[in-house]
């Protein structure tokens, strides 16, 4: 199926691609279940709750809802910069109601003005399997 949506992840200053840093610290298996959400993802017409839901009080910020091995994982982003474009801006675990890291929503709100602010690009990059 042809992709609707492109996935873009956030990356640092000296280029490092923090979400699949995020990511690859994870088990394998859980890993795979948050790659293939994302690959779903791709192919949906509209980006729907489940597992997609905006955050309350967050003008900008939604969270991908994804379960694996028990652990509740939610990559937080934006729809943008571009249409048809979401960004991933930071990976999140889930516990109890707290966040892992507890401060992902102003991190997260941070780095959308980072990637507003850079013209050129340089603050994005795509997910990759």
């Amino acid at each position: 199926m042809a992709k609707e949506w492109t996935f873009k992840c956030f990356k640092s200053s000296s280029g490092t691609n923090k979400i699949r840093k995020w990511l690859n610290a994870l088990p394998e298996d859980d890993q795979a279940k948050i790659d293939a959400t994302i690959k779903q993802l791709e192919i949906e017409k509209k980006l729907e709750d489940p597992p997609v839901k905006k955050l309350t009080g967050y003008k900008y910020l939604f969270e991908i809802k994804i379960k694996s091995g028990g652990v509740q994982y939610r990559p937080i982003g934006y729809y943008g910069p571009n249409r048809k474009e979401f960004t991933i801006l930071i990976g999140v675990i889930k516990k109890e109601r707290k966040l892992k890291p507890t401060n992902a929503y102003a991190t997260a709100c941070d780095r959308i003005k980072l990637i507003d602010k850079d013209k050129e690009g340089h603050t994005i990059g795509y997910w990759t399997t």
